[in-house]
């Protein structure tokens, strides 16, 4: 912890609040506010502002933390001034296995985010109570889920929040190899005719470089995100689905040059 943090009541703060506190700190850490209260609206407006909750324990006491990471792990979803389009890593032998997927849309939503938070034993923050919050969020329309299904049975998914053209990537599981990253294809290829520019993964991990994510310094990150949440994009279609075995012309679009393997997730 560093003498960076500061105290939040039930609001959140503004982008703006958030880039000039970091302009003022520049070597703030990870976690920026500490608060108390926490509700639906509280966790989207959040995603404006460019930070997340996670339950922290602060002398015994669990509270509320607001995170914003120095380094971000993002997805670009389209070419910016500066910026190139992210390349999705599909390698020979992953893309010989995604035509074995069936991906579906909101179908599971429950059971994606239990099945979240039961696969992480260390460092699982999804409590029963963030739970009814992205239930809630769901049943709004913001939260969304992606299933990725083999022969009929859950085998991998992912949920997250979206906000304008952004997707902020909640967490993601699987319980047969490659079907989490068969999820994360669906969704790619959902938010790109949708007209999403942004993937959001919070902190970039070993994994999400497997799929394409690259570093984002965090003041750049900020500085830009108004203008993505600001964007106007489609809907989530309803029931929407990729059958099994109709993956050519996803698999066709996102071939890049030859990739080093990826090990299976």
């Amino acid at each position: 912890m560093t003498k960076f943090h500061l105290d939040m009541g039930e609001t959140v703060p503004s982008l703006s609040s958030v880039i000039r506190l970091l302009s003022e700190h520049p070597d703030a850490g990870d976690l920026l506010f500490v608060g108390d209260e926490l509700g639906p609206m509280q966790l989207f407006d959040g995603y404006h502002s460019g930070i997340f909750p996670m339950e922290v324990n602060l002398g015994g006491e669990a509270r509320v933390g607001w995170f914003s990471p120095v380094s971000r792990g993002i997805f670009r979803l389209k070419e910016t001034s500066g910026s190139a389009k992210s390349e999705l890593r599909l390698s020979r032998s992953f893309r010989k296995s995604l035509v074995n997927f069936e991906i579906r849309v909101d179908s599971a939503f429950s059971e994606v985010v239990r099945c979240c938070a039961s696969m992480r034993s260390e460092g699982n923050w999804i409590s029963p109570s963030y739970l009814d919050h992205y239930m809630k969020l769901f049943e709004m329309g913001m939260a969304h889920s992606v299933e990725a299904y083999l022969d009929g049975n859950l085998a991998g998914g992912l949920f997250g929040v979206a906000v304008g053209g952004l997707f902020s990537g909640e967490s993601m599981f699987y319980v047969a190899p490659n079907a989490s990253k068969a999820a994360f294809v669906g969704l790619v290829s959902l938010l790109d005719v949708l007209n999403f520019e942004l993937i959001d993964g919070q902190w970039l991990t070993s994994h999400l470089e497997t799929l394409g994510f690259v570093e984002c310094e965090r003041l750049s990150y900020l500085l830009g995100l108004s203008r993505v949440t600001s964007l106007r994009t489609k809907k989530f279609p309803p029931g929407l689905h990729i059958e099994k075995g109709l993956w050519p012309e996803t698999i066709a679009k996102y071939r890049r040059r030859p990739e080093s393997p990826t090990q299976q997730m």
